[in-house]
């Protein structure tokens, strides 16, 4: 089992603009049966395959531990420049994955 991490840790491993910008498509590799090699095909940045690579398995693992909606709640609350280009998106983001979560309790 791998060591505990902090998920700020991950995060800036992936890039909170990038965990944003590819937020649904890191989300599938938990959700449905995408592989990692699938997301990293749809990265349009300019970065290395291994950095591709290592940021998808890193997104990948906040979402396997269930701390997507902590992740996202550190890009909200982030005083970071590169965050305040995507950071009404990870509003948007979280108000829906906590809406959906709250429902799941309530079903």
């Amino acid at each position: 089992m791998p060591k505990p991490v902090e998920v700020s840790e991950l995060l800036n491993r992936v890039g909170k603009k990038i965990f944003i910008e590819y937020y649904f498509d890191f989300k599938q590799l938990r959700d449905t049966y995408t592989s990692n090699a699938d997301v990293v095909n749809r990265i349009n940045e300019s970065f290395t395959l291994k950095s591709k690579n290592s940021r998808t398995a890193k997104a990948k693992r906040i979402f396997m531990e269930g701390l997507e909606i902590e992740a996202l709640r550190i890009i909200v609350n982030s005083s970071h420049p590169s965050v305040d280009s995507v950071r009404e998106q990870a509003k948007d983001i979280l108000a829906k994955e906590t809406r959906h979560t709250e429902e799941k309790i309530y079903v």
